[in-house]
């Protein structure tokens, strides 16, 4: 019975934590925007996104559905069902001074340097890093002409403070 529980409560947790893109609203979305420069789009995810500003190791991250165009990078914060809750960056290729794939285990993270710090991309959405998506936007970045550079650190997640309380099975 114990080992049955645990499975439950495993899968739960697994099947709360993804989440999907909606493509058609994504891309409405980002139309309207006086930000977006009309460019074809190549790639819609999931993802989790920060800002990471001056040398901290730490940002808070958040839920996200990311489109790459053939000029830019769309980002809107969303629930795991796909709706977009607000804009949060449309950050143009030639604003990017470098891109990195920091890695960590066995996953890793986009790192984008801007002006006044680092923007991050965990492209995805699923329980675990997809490091298949970190690589595809890292190719992409690069394709469009921005310089990779070597991550002198990984951006970890801020502690949420959330308690987790044990129960017995």
């Amino acid at each position: 019975m114990k080992k049955v529980l645990f499975s439950l409560v495993c899968t739960f947790m697994l099947s709360a934590c993804s989440h999907i893109v909606n493509k058609d609203l994504l891309i409405n979305e980002a139309q309207k925007n006086t930000s977006f420069i009309k460019s074809k789009f190549i790639s819609f995810d999931a993802c989790s996104f920060a800002l990471s500003v001056g040398e901290s190791n730490t940002a808070k991250f958040m839920m996200a559905s990311c489109a790459l165009t053939e000029d830019q990078l769309i980002v809107y914060s969303s629930t795991a069902s796909g709706e977009l809750i607000g804009k949060l960056i449309y950050l143009d290729y030639d604003e990017v001074k470098g891109v990195a794939l920091a890695r960590y285990g066995k996953g890793g993270q986009i790192q984008l340097q801007i002006d006044h710090g680092k923007v991050i991309l965990k492209p995805g959405g699923g329980t675990f890093d997809d490091l298949k998506a970190q690589e595809k936007y890292l190719n992409i970045f690069k394709e469009h002409g921005i310089k990779e550079f070597t991550p002198t650190q990984y951006i970890f997640p801020q502690k949420s403070g959330i308690l987790i309380i044990p129960i017995a099975l």
